[in-house]
C-alpha cells in the first residue's frame, strides 16, 4: 500500500471515530435533556451542527471594558433513521446574549479595533429565544412524523442541556475568541 492510500485509510478511520464521538455526545445531551424517548433514541442517529451566526446587537462599553453581544444563529438538528438512512434536517433559529469584554482604556476617545473584543464564555438567560425555522428530508415522511421530530427538538432546545451545548461550543458557533 502506498503512502497516499495509507493516508486516506487513516483519514477515514479518524472521520469514523470523530463521527462516533459526535453521535455519543449528541445522544448524551438528548438523554440529559429528557427530550426524547428511549424508542426514538434507539431509532435515530442525532447530530447538532451550527449553520450560521451573526451579531444582532453589539454593546461593549470600552470605558468599563464589558458588555454583551446578542447573536442570531441557525442550528441544524439532524435525525437519521438507523435502518432506512432517511435524514430529517430540522433548522432552528436561536438568539442568545453572550457576555463580552473588550480592550480597556478608560477615558479613551477612540474605539479599539474589533479584534480586541472577546467573549467571557457565559450566556445570559435573558434574551434567549429558540424558534423553529424549517424541516427538510430525503426520506418518507408525513405530518405526524415531522411534528413529532420538531417536538423532540423543541423540548431539547428549551432544556438546560441545549443551553450547556451553546455555552460549551460558544467559540465554534460565534467565531469569537473566548478568554
Amino acid at each position: 500500500m502506498d503512502i497516499v492510500q495509507e493516508f486516506i485509510k487513516a483519514s477515514l478511520k479518524e472521520r469514523i471515530r470523530s463521527d462516533a464521538e459526535e453521535q455519543a455526545f449528541c445522544k448524551d445531551l438528548f438523554i440529559k435533556s429528557k427530550a426524547i424517548s428511549e424508542e426514538d433514541l434507539a431509532k435515530y442517529n442525532i447530530s447538532i451542527t451550527p449553520i450560521s451566526c451573526r451579531e444582532y446587537e453589539y454593546n461593549i462599553d470600552y470605558s468599563e471594558g464589558y458588555g454583551s453581544v446578542i447573536f442570531d444563529s441557525e442550528i441544524l438538528f439532524t435525525f437519521e433513521d438507523k435502518i432506512t438512512k432517511a435524514r430529517y434536517d430540522i433548522t432552528f433559529s436561536v438568539r442568545f446574549n453572550a457576555k463580552a469584554e473588550g480592550r480597556r482604556y478608560p477615558g479613551s476617545y477612540w474605539d479599539p479595533p474589533e479584534d480586541e473584543d472577546w467573549l467571557i464564555g457565559e450566556i445570559w438567560d435573558d434574551g434567549f429565544e429558540v424558534e423553529y425555522s424549517k424541516i427538510e428530508t430525503n426520506g418518507p415522511t408525513n405530518d405526524e412524523l415531522e411534528e413529532h421530530l420538531i417536538d423532540i427538538t423543541y423540548n431539547f432546545a428549551e432544556s438546560d442541556a441545549f443551553f450547556h451545548y451553546l455555552t460549551d461550543n460558544l467559540e465554534d458557533i460565534t467565531g469569537w475568541d473566548i478568554k
